[in-house]
């Protein structure tokens, strides 16, 4: 989930090497770097700890051709190595307001850069790289910018002037208002409060700010406690406005939050001494809307305002690009190569980094590892297969510098305890063991060693020489990247596979999946994706279709084919020695029969009793081609001539199908009647195996007892229910 802590334009000052950032745009040394969200508009300047030059002391901000703010230089870079400058002094209606940052080496401009908060807006919306929900955001934002100017009364060219009819439709429905509730309240009083709460209000200026007011004989001692979801303040500054009265602002929230309730609770030291009051910026909001003495502007601007908030929250709960791995668990999404760890990640021993030559640390002329075939229970058969067979042949102590034999990557997503088992198999007897060292680089500066025991982990069949074994567990900080680095002595250790898990009671043997929400599908059916591992799915199942659709997102395939609609054959069938053609239109009423030939529904009719000969041609046809392989069902709505026990015969034949026409018997009442008149209905004419992708058509001649067609409905919906 993205975090939104500002509502910031950030402009990186470079003056070195420009790393790769996501900006298009640079100038005198700045780039435009990026978005994030705060509770008043701000512009934030980077510079990179490399590039800071000697003897730089500040950096200020100027507004126009005012100076507004300065901000001195941190004693410490954060943590993506970069100074941070934030220039906060930014209201809602100054995004096309210059900002200007200047960096200061003594007395001395050392480097500077103009930019506006409008200009960062247009590139993402030319950026058709740019994420949809970013690009919603920022068009609201601009909404929300010019209303502002609107309601200070900037007559100026409000900011949201040069947005396209294609960038306009990018935003919210400025058409509709939305929908908001009032939430503010109190809790009940106990008698025993000494601080009474008489008003929460909105500052609408440089930031939306909450003003709380209350009454008291003193402030001394006392403190608010404020909180909204998992956020908490504290503010002891209050402003006097006499007669026991005091006040203070909250500018806490950021955009994302407008619709979220605020506690707020006055103490002394630890305990309340007021009631608890609850307030948002959607009760604000909802007030005015209601109000019929605000202003035009005033309503407009609270409109647009939480327009923005719920884009600004819609933004936040976008989830990151997923991870995506490899089949052997590394990722093939992030620029820096790494195994996701915080589910269990399984890793092959083979797909790690190997030393393959001569280690002069030991002495030995064989290479340290190398590819062995194992077969479980028997050890080794051949030399050609993908599991590492490690062995160093010194007994001694391993020394500080010496190297990895073998080596991996794994990025913690969170803070926590990690284990690493791996998947092994002992030369040697039952009772031999061998000694396996570990190192993390950057943590440990000399190796450690662990005494890898047969039977003292999870033995896999009979022999407990073979078998899964906790080598280490570590705690790691998420988002590090970690190399752990094996050796091994004496004892030849055949390692297959490595197993990084945040599971205390992870079991390799019988290690159960949890599937999670997230559905695939295929070609055969549809299975989840298991929540606790990368890769792993249950086995391809039925689909569940609910009104066509699967929870999996497959849909089922509807053609409806009007009958009027098909090639009809209108002329005289020689074929069957008929002078009358053999379809013609007609209009059907429910449960009666034809009424008059101006209608749109196909009579058939031919009046030959015999069978029907394989080059007979097609007196109705039309054309199906299904989105995949399955089996396909053809209905039809019809209605038939004569009494209600008569029925006839349809004979159809799907060309390059079949060679000869096969017939069916249309009767009335055996498949789903329409009103009283068992005559009058739908019938399933047909199933048959279609491929997906080609183009079938189908065929149809009716003899003796004229059959009326409506519609056809071509499906693969095996429970499909015609109405």
């Amino acid at each position: 989930m993205k975090r939104l802590l500002s509502l910031c334009l950030i402009i990186v000052m470079l003056l070195g090497i420009v790393p790769s950032v996501t900006a298009a745009e640079q100038t005198n040394g700045f780039t435009i770097y990026a978005l994030a969200l705060r509770e008043s508009i701000a512009i934030t300047f980077k510079i990179a700890e490399a590039d800071l030059p000697a003897g730089a002391t500040k950096v200020e901000f100027w507004k126009n051709d005012a100076r507004v703010q300065e901000v001195a230089i941190p004693e410490q870079p954060k943590t993506d190595g970069y100074y941070w400058f934030i220039c906060n002094k930014i209201a809602p209606h100054e995004m096309n307001v210059d900002i200007t940052a200047k960096l200061y080496v003594g007395e001395e401009v050392s480097a500077e850069v103009t930019k506006k908060v409008t200009d960062y807006c247009a590139g993402v919306l030319d950026d058709a790289d740019a994420a949809q929900d970013l690009k919603k955001l920022v068009v609201d934002m601009l909404h929300y910018g010019a209303a502002s100017q609107a309601y200070v009364g900037d007559n100026s060219a409000k900011v949201n002037a040069g947005l396209t009819p294609e960038q306009l439709a990018l935003g919210s429905d400025t058409t509709v208002d939305p929908v908001v509730t009032y939430v503010g309240k109190q809790s009940v009083a106990t008698g025993a409060e000494t601080a009474t709460w008489n008003e929460v209000s909105l500052t609408l200026g440089d930031s939306v700010m909450m003003t709380f007011t209350f009454t008291a004989e003193t402030v001394e001692g006392l403190s608010v406690a404020l909180s909204c979801g998992e956020n908490d303040w504290v503010v002891d500054e209050f402003k006097s406005l006499g007669n026991n009265l005091y006040s203070f602002n909250f500018v806490g929230l950021n955009p994302a939050m407008m619709r979220e309730e605020v506690e707020a609770v006055i103490k002394n030291s630890d305990t309340a001494v007021s009631t608890t009051v609850t307030y948002s910026i959607a009760s604000y909001a909802s007030k005015v809307m209601e109000d019929a003495n605000a202003s035009a502007e005033l309503k407009a601007l609270v409109k647009a305002m939480i327009r923005y908030g719920d884009s600004a929250a819609a933004y936040v709960e976008t989830p990151e690009a997923a991870h995506d791995y490899d089949e052997n668990g590394r990722c093939t999404v992030c620029t820096t190569a790494h195994y996701a760890v915080g589910k269990n990640v399984f890793i092959e021993a083979e797909d790690t980094d190997l030393m393959t030559t001569k280690d002069d640390t030991t002495g030995q002329t064989n290479p340290p590892t190398k590819l062995y075939e194992i077969t479980e229970n028997t050890g080794k058969t051949s030399e050609t297969g993908n599991v590492v067979r490690m062995y160093i042949g010194n007994t001694g102590a391993q020394a500080d510098d010496a190297p990895a034999h073998l080596s991996f990557e794994v990025t913690p997503e969170e803070d926590g305890e990690y284990y690493v088992w791996i998947k092994y198999y002992l030369a040697g007897s039952e009772t031999t063991y061998t000694t396996v060292y570990q190192k993390v680089e950057g943590v440990h500066t000399s190796w450690t060693n662990t005494s890898v025991k047969p039977g003292t982990g999870f033995t896999l069949g009979s022999n407990a020489k073979y078998g899964w074994f906790k080598l280490s567990t570590a705690d790691w900080e998420g988002g590090e990247t970690y190399t752990i680095g094996l050796r091994s002595r004496a004892i030849a250790l055949y390692i297959d596979t490595f197993v990084v898990t945040k599971d205390a009671d992870f079991n390799p043997v019988n290690h159960q999946h949890t599937y999670g929400d997230a559905w695939g599908y295929d070609a055969d059916g549809h299975w989840k994706v298991a929540t606790c591992c990368e890769g792993i799915t249950t086995e391809p199942v039925a689909h569940t279709h609910v009104n066509g659709v699967c929870e999996c997102g497959h849909e089922l395939f509807y053609q409806t084919v009007q009958a009027e609609d098909t090639d009809l054959m209108t002329t005289k069938d020689d074929t069957t020695g008929q002078t009358n053609p053999p379809t013609k239109l007609y209009e059907i009423t429910e449960n009666t029969g034809k009424t008059s030939e101006t209608g749109n529904v196909v009579r058939m009719y031919i009046g030959n009793t015999g069978a029907q000969a394989d080059d007979a041609p097609a007196h109705l046809s039309f054309e199906v081609t299904p989105e995949e392989d399955g089996e396909y069902y053809v209905w039809i709505k019809y209605y038939l001539a004569g009494s209600e026990t008569t029925y006839t015969t349809v004979y159809q034949k799907v060309e390059g199908v079949h060679t000869s026409w096969t017939n069916t018997s249309v009767k009335p009442g055996t498949g789903f009647t329409l009103g009283s008149n068992a005559k009058y209905g739908w019938f399933k004419l047909s199933t048959a195996d279609w491929e997906g992708g080609e183009t079938y058509t189908i065929g149809l001649r009716s003899r003796t007892i004229a059959l009326y067609i409506d519609e056809f409905v071509i499906t693969n919906d095996s429970t499909y229910t015609p109405s």
